[in-house]
């Protein structure tokens, strides 16, 4: 009977699990970084989901909210040393391989820590299926070097992406 019980909790459990979604609907928000990536059990604590916009449809204004939010959200759950402030933040574009517009959002962020130790660090948050986001040299001497990427005339973002950071979760 034991047994019986435990291979009933296994197959509930493994019923559980999440299907794969279209890029059309909402998801929630995840990342592939170098950092962490969150467990299924943070993300699933995460309140923030939003429409995973397809680049060749969407406005560049839809792309900056969802990068905006999209980076907020990541923050949240790998940044566990402190509030986030973050400074020059762009949105903009640079050219594919293929020829395509590729959109990203770049800037530097500073995780505040205890021990005075915290430095103001790089970031870039790449549309993609849904979006990437790296950290340190790799953002600005890949993603977001002058030259290649070419930032929208809006200008910095960092106030709105300050806000989504900030907003009680």
């Amino acid at each position: 009977m034991r047994h019986f019980l435990a291979l009933i909790a296994v197959l509930f459990f493994a019923g559980c699990g999440s299907a794969p979604i279209a890029n059309n609907q909402t998801q929630p928000v995840t990342s592939n970084q170098t950092q962490p990536a969150a467990t299924n059990q943070e993300r699933a604590a995460s309140p923030t989901e939003v429409p995973v916009p397809d680049a060749k449809t969407a406005s560049a204004d839809e792309i900056e909210e969802y990068l905006l939010t999209s980076a907020a959200d990541d923050f949240h759950t790998t940044i566990k040393s402190g509030p986030v402030r973050v400074r020059d933040v762009r949105f903009g574009r640079a050219k594919a391989k293929d020829g395509t517009d590729q959109y990203r959002l770049c800037g530097e962020f500073l995780a505040e820590k205890k021990d005075a130790t915290a430095e103001w660090t790089a970031f870039a948050t790449i549309k993609t299926s849904g979006y990437e986001q790296y950290n340190g040299a790799q953002a600005t001497d890949t993603w977001c070097k002058k030259g290649s990427f070419i930032p929208d005339k809006e200008g910095d973002l960092s106030g709105k992406l300050q806000s989504k950071l900030d907003a009680p979760r």
